[in-house]
């Protein structure tokens, strides 16, 4: 295998709106980043030359009036007929894409998450009029975490392959487990149906891509600049979600969707959301007790969530993950019309691919500070209200993953963080924690940068 191919990109040709100035300021701007994220994507199968930070560079080379972006020291097995793969190539170019298009004119003026959200979807060709002709019941969410079992990845894979003979698309975070198990179902099912152009959309975010390559399955990958954007990129972008099994942060995740689901601004907004696993694990019924303490009420009991445990075998006590897909897809159709009566009765123009009248409250599209100071006056008590326990114990979860993902040299540079609460409800997520690290959910860095007092 040869690690010294240079590998050449025209600009020009996949960017032919932006200005040479625009994409050599943007190229200068952003380097470290982009050289970052093309390392990820393009050395990550090679663990030794993915090690060999130094090798890997990336230029940018201006000749007769074009841009060519040169990647320098990557291994020949991720060419074919001196090709890029296809896959590697689409990544590529998103990276460059959505970090060009954070330098444009119309993005540099403070707007709206949502307006700014909107505008990096609508620049990567997501809310066209034929995508909303083709997805009349919109697009599905499904979350879940990267490092999950062999058990997980036959579920998974089974959840896509339903969800994809549906004829329904699929939104996930990129990556690796509960993210691209569902893709390669569903790609077996659009193929056996002829659909074979679906979109299968990955939202990340720029530091997650350095950590975290995304899979090959995804076709359209969003590099968004924050985690923040990205959560609200999830809930705007789809009608409807699957949750499975995962670590920190897919309950921060549960967190969040809880949170708008409880906002009184939120009541008429009609949004199917399955919490689904394979009967053998009994995982989302310690979240749910958990949950429910926080709150001192079911989750179970609110409209739109449904829990269901499936059975893969063919004797079966559970739901089959065929009921478990029919009946969300039944619960989809039923959303929309119930959302179609809300729009009407406002005089709101309804779309089947954008949820723009969603309040994503404030608190989160931003991240909390990663400090003794802010986490003192976190408190994680029953006494609170649905959205301060729930932001108080999503920013734990934030603490779990800056340390465990993002950041995994952090508790060489800082001692456990102090966190007070009540003694149940520290004990219950200290549990939860204890189950995430034991089922090694948690990543390569399993640790606890956290104590309770």
């Amino acid at each position: 295998m040869k690690s010294n191919t240079i590998f050449s990109l025209d600009l020009k040709n996949h960017f032919n709106s932006l200005t040479l100035k625009k994409i050599f300021e943007g190229f200068l701007t952003e380097k470290d980043d982009l050289k970052s994220m093309m390392k990820a994507i393009l050395l990550s199968h090679d663990k030794k030359l993915f090690t060999k930070t130094s090798d890997f560079d990336i230029s940018l080379e201006i000749k007769d009036g074009d841009a060519y972006l040169d990647i320098h020291n990557v291994s020949s097995d991720i060419f074919v007929s001196e090709k890029l793969l296809t896959h590697k190539e689409i990544q590529i170019v998103s990276v460059l894409r959505d970090t060009f298009f954070s330098h444009s004119d119309f993005n540099s003026i403070k707007i709206n998450s949502d307006i700014y959200i909107q505008n990096i979807l609508n620049n990567a060709s997501l809310l066209s009029i034929e995508d909303e002709k083709i997805n009349p019941l919109g697009r599905i969410m499904i979350q879940g975490g990267h490092n999950i079992s062999a058990l997980e990845k036959d579920h998974h894979y089974q959840v896509g392959f339903h969800i994809g003979s549906h004829n329904l698309e699929i939104i996930t975070g990129s990556g690796q487990g509960a993210m691209k198990s569902p893709f390669k179902g569903a790609i077996l099912a659009y193929g056996l149906n002829h659909t074979n152009s679906k979109k299968l959309i990955g939202l990340t975010e720029k530091n997650l891509l350095k950590t975290e390559m995304a899979n090959p399955y995804t076709n359209y990958l969003v590099i968004f600049p924050d985690i923040e954007k990205r959560m609200e990129a999830f809930l705007r972008l789809s009608k409807g979600g699957i949750i499975l099994p995962g670590g920190a942060g897919t309950l921060e995740e549960i967190l969040i969707f809880l949170s708008i689901r409880l906002n009184e601004r939120n009541k008429d907004f009609h949004y199917p959301l399955y919490f689904v696993e394979p009967k053998q694990l009994n995982y989302f019924e310690e979240i749910f007790r958990f949950l429910s303490l926080c709150l001192n009420r079911d989750i179970q009991t609110l409209s739109n969530i449904k829990y269901f445990r499936t059975d893969l075998s063919k004797n079966r006590n559970h739901e089959s993950i065929y009921e478990c897909i029919d009946t969300f897809y039944k619960d989809l159709m039923e959303a929309k019309k119930e959302n179609l009566k809300s729009y009407k009765k406002r005089r709101w123009v309804y779309s089947n691919l954008w949820n723009q009248h969603l309040f994503f409250p404030e608190q989160f599209k931003k991240a909390p500070p990663i400090n003794s100071d802010y986490f003192n006056h976190i408190f994680l008590s029953e006494g609170l209200s649905s959205q301060e326990i729930l932001w108080n114990v999503r920013c734990v979860c934030y603490l779990i993953i800056e340390a465990t993902v993002r950041n995994p040299s952090f508790m060489k540079k800082n001692t456990p963080i102090k966190i007070k609460g009540d003694k149940k409800i520290t004990d219950a997520f200290d549990s939860l924690i204890d189950r995430f690290i034991s089922e090694k959910r948690l990543g390569s860095n399993p640790i606890k940068p956290y104590v309770f007092s």
